[in-house]
């Protein structure tokens, strides 16, 4: 069981070194021509074993240059779509003001206050949703029943 160096990139993909950094016995006797076959069991130690933590392994940098790439004409893309909803919005608002109409932000405005939804205390809402219920006059439910 040769050892070999490990290298391990930002993106947590690993390497081996293509020469092992230490020989086993097995080979060893391969390699003096006393053995018929090679050793072929991989191992790495933690000493042998380095952290990039300044870029990311071939592949994983292949496919972030792309991704950035295709994220870059996105960005262009969706500025000039921008660019082209302002002007449009300019077109339209020159047609508001030639129709005479006021800009819906200008108009008739209802208060804050009333565009709200009322608040409504959950115990009363359980309560009337319950005396809606079939068999609500088996239940003793709130102040139906006191008198």
């Amino acid at each position: 069981m040769c050892i070999y160096k490990k290298s391990i990139f930002l993106c947590n993909h690993t390497l081996l070194s293509a020469e092992p950094h230490a020989i086993c016995s097995i080979q060893q006797e391969y390699l003096a021509g006393e053995a018929s076959e090679p050793c072929d069991v991989s191992y790495t130690h933690s000493l042998s074993t380095i952290r990039i933590s300044s870029r990311q392994c071939e592949s994983c940098e292949t496919k972030k240059t792309a991704l950035d790439r295709r994220l870059l004409g996105v960005k262009e893309k969706m500025a000039e779509l921008r660019q082209h909803l302002n002007e449009s919005y300019g077109d339209c608002m020159k047609h508001v003001e030639d129709a005479g109409l006021k800009p819906e932000d200008e108009g008739d405005s209802k208060s804050e206050e009333d565009t709200r939804p009322k608040e409504v205390d959950p115990v009363e809402a359980f309560l009337t949703m319950k005396m809606k219920e079939e068999h609500a006059h088996l239940m003793i439910l709130g102040s139906s029943q006191r008198k």
